[in-house]
């Protein structure tokens, strides 16, 4: 029965013991594709000074902030297009998360003047259908007798 009791205490202290102490979330883009809208949490019991940011395994930049306990802080990021990983390291903690930058080819000019001709187009068969429909009913009705 200790035993239980023992592994039971063990597997319930398991996650604080191995929860992480700075906690890097991706939040989104910002006013273009390219960037990358990230926020840096600070899990520790003390503030943290000046943490590293990498992407892909290289040195992005030393952050020169001081983040107080369970504070955070927003970050932007300028990528180019495609998958990075991008990861936050103070002392011997890291976390990391993976985004992918994805730009929307842009269409020719001339693929955008067809979208609305075609849009007006549409517009003047809807009205034409209309006046037609209505001109029958006006037209072509077979008059009623008033007794």
């Amino acid at each position: 029965m200790k035993k239980i009791i023992l592994a039971l205490a063990i597997l319930l202290a398991l996650p604080f013991t191995i929860s992480e102490n700075i906690v890097l979330t991706y939040i989104g883009f910002g006013n273009t594709p390219q960037e990358v809208i990230i926020n840096i949490f600070n899990n520790y019991s003390t503030s943290i000074q000046n943490p590293s940011l990498y992407v892909d395994g290289k040195l992005y930049a030393n952050l020169e902030m001081s983040l107080p306990s369970k504070g955070s802080a927003n970050y932007i990021l300028y990528l180019e297009p495609g998958e990075h990983e991008i990861e936050i390291r103070y002392k011997n903690e890291s976390s990391k998360i993976t985004v992918n930058i994805f730009i929307p080819p842009s269409l020719p000019e001339e693929q955008k003047v067809n979208t609305t001709n075609t849009a007006i187009k549409a517009a003047i068969a809807i009205i034409i259908i209309i006046l037609i429909v209505l001109l029958y009913f006006l037209i072509l009705r077979k008059p009623r007798l008033i007794k």
